[in-house]
């Protein structure tokens, strides 16, 4: 299965940006990329004025850091309406000593805390569903993403209950801040060959699902040797579920899959793609939902990689990757319509 995501004209145009406005943003049905953004904001704002239950939001460390910069009126305004209308608003961030002081000066709200917190998106009232897109190093969003179709609003809503769950509330992360504890169980690598071969390792482990998220040019850099994919052939026939997601494509890649996918066709290496994943800068395994491998770059852009087999850490990111995976696909069907 492949889903690809490149949409290069948005049909929110002035006039459907208006008949959303005006029927509180249930209707026309919309999924698209906004690449206006002063549209994407206008929506953003005209939620607050829309509101009647409540928002349900992640904010990773970059739209926290743009919000709490230049939308403090937004954070005034919507404070003022949670005691007005008896909203709820909760809200999960990766709360860490840089930011603890600015998450507490928060009124209102129902914040919980996650490690590693990657992406960002809300949810208004169950019925709307928005993420900003923010290009490498930039402090404000370049475009957005709009759905209020009720099947992605319903599968992400899934997804948010998932992580706030295992989400630590905030008074919880505060003392854990404050006492510098921490329970993570990892080890550190590094150096070429020993990262690669632990990839290839923990890729021969898996018994049932192998799942993959990695910015291509990483993922790249294992891929071009015939025992990586080997490891692949025997996992298939094994019965393991696989997916793959990248934040771009590659012919190369392809190549590959489609040549295992060719020997076995009950059951198949499943691959996303989509460029508006954002600046990954990282390769993630995670095997049977209890080993997870993460390998980025250190300063002189050198791998580097951890290993963990905390439980906590390693389902927050298998919600995440879901939540990434549901985004593609429903864009990939909006593609083929």
């Amino acid at each position: 299965m492949f889903l690809l995501f490149r949409i290069y004209e948005s049909i929110l145009d002035d006039s459907t940006l208006i008949e959303l406005k005006k029927s509180k943003h249930r209707s026309p049905e919309i999924t698209d990329v906004v690449y206006d953004i002063n549209q994407f904001q206008e929506l953003v704002l005209d939620s607050i004025n829309v509101v009647e239950k409540g928002f349900d939001v992640i904010w990773d460390k970059t739209v926290f850091n743009f919000h709490f910069t230049y939308l403090q009126d937004g954070f005034k305004q919507l404070e003022t309406l949670i005691e007005e209308k008896h909203l709820r608003v909760r809200l999960i961030v990766e709360a860490t000593q840089e930011n603890i002081n600015q998450i507490n000066s928060i009124k209102y709200y129902d914040v919980r805390h996650i490690d590693n917190l990657k992406g960002n998106f809300g949810i208004l009232d169950g019925r709307t569903y928005m993420i900003y897109f923010f290009n490498q190093d930039t402090e404000k969003p370049e475009q957005g993403f709009f759905s209020n179709s009720k099947v992605l609003v319903d599968q992400q809503q899934q997804i948010f209950e998932k992580l706030w769950e295992v989400a630590i509330p905030l008074s919880i992360r505060s003392k854990e801040l404050k006492h510098q504890e921490t329970q993570e169980f990892q080890k550190m690598l590094t150096g070429f060959i020993e990262i690669r071969n632990e990839v290839y390792s923990l890729i021969a482990q898996s018994k049932r699902d192998l799942v993959i998220y990695s910015s291509i040019k990483i993922l790249n850099s294992f891929i071009y040797e015939d025992s990586f994919w080997n490891h692949y052939l025997v996992l298939l026939k094994r019965g393991v579920n696989i997916r793959i997601l990248t934040d771009d494509y590659d012919s190369e890649l392809l190549r590959h899959i489609n040549e295992i996918n060719r020997t076995n066709k009950n059951n198949q290496i499943q691959i996303g793609y989509s460029n508006k994943l954002g600046n990954i800068e990282e390769l993630m395994i995670i095997c049977d939902g209890k080993d997870l491998l993460r390998i980025t770059y250190d300063n002189l852009r050198n791998f580097v990689a951890s290993f963990t087999n905390k439980e906590h850490q390693i389902l927050v990111q298998e919600i995440l990757f879901e939540k990434y995976w549901n985004e593609i696909k429903s864009l990939a069907n909006v593609n083929n319509n």
